[in-house]
């Protein structure tokens, strides 16, 4: 019983935390302007390392930064050069996998990094500063 007891007070103060970073960068970006802050996998990412610290994602730290600000560099580029497409969601998305390949990631929600910056019309390099920074 102690056990259970003491994974739900673990659980409990794991939720709490990612409530707070959540929090502080929703404040973060409200009081900087940077929006940007606000990546929606953003709290999936940290809700899945603080809730399970011996995760996939947990378990490599610092790809769970550089895999999503490089497939966000990457999304970038392709917007700043092509037009909104079919095949410029491709080339972004299979850049993405590619880089998730080579750095051995497991890190999926970079696919996401990559794209939203062909999906939103973001043309500006705070994008993927913004994402290294959240």
């Amino acid at each position: 019983m102690q056990t259970t007891q003491h994974r739900s007070a673990a659980r409990f103060l794991a939720e709490v935390l990612v409530v707070s970073y959540m929090g502080a960068i929703g404040l973060a970006a409200h009081l900087t302007g940077i929006y940007l802050l606000l990546f929606p996998e953003l709290a999936a990412l940290s809700h899945d390392v603080m809730t399970r610290p011996q995760g996939k994602w947990a378990s490599q730290p610092g790809r769970i930064g550089l895999t999503p600000t490089l497939t966000a560099f990457v999304g970038l580029f392709v917007t700043r050069h092509t037009s909104y497409g079919a095949i410029s969601i491709a080339l972004v998305v299979t850049a993405s996998l590619f880089i998730i390949k080579l750095l051995r990631s497991a890190i999926g929600p970079a696919i996401s990094a990559g794209a939203l910056p062909m999906v939103l019309n973001e043309k500006s390099w705070m994008y993927p500063a913004a994402i290294f920074m959240g």
